[in-house]
């Protein structure tokens, strides 16, 4: 597994918008991506309890979409916004919605 710092993953963000890949686009694969893996690897997801907490950092909407796509699918979740932005994110306002 390759990791990269935040400064790496900013420039490869940027360098995917160049390339027709949007934001949200990117947001919306990141939480689908999550979501499926926790439903093959936590079995049925009725009345499964999951809690997700939302922090402040970049990858706080990708955990709201994730977290949509498990309620969706049967899981009953809590999402819990640990501390609001400072700064308003409408991503995160329409995930929200």
């Amino acid at each position: 597994m390759k990791i990269v710092s935040s400064h790496q993953m900013r420039d490869l963000e940027a360098r995917s918008e160049t390339l027709g890949l949007s934001t949200n686009e990117l947001m919306n694969n990141a939480g689908f991506s999550i979501a499926s893996h926790i439903a093959k690897n936590m079995g049925p997801l009725k009345g499964l309890k999951v809690v997700s907490l939302v922090g402040t950092g970049n990858n706080g909407s990708d955990c709201l979409i994730a977290s949509g796509h498990l309620a969706m699918w049967g899981a009953t979740v809590t999402a819990v916004i640990l501390k609001p932005r400072s700064e308003p994110d409408l991503r995160r306002q329409e995930t929200l919605e």
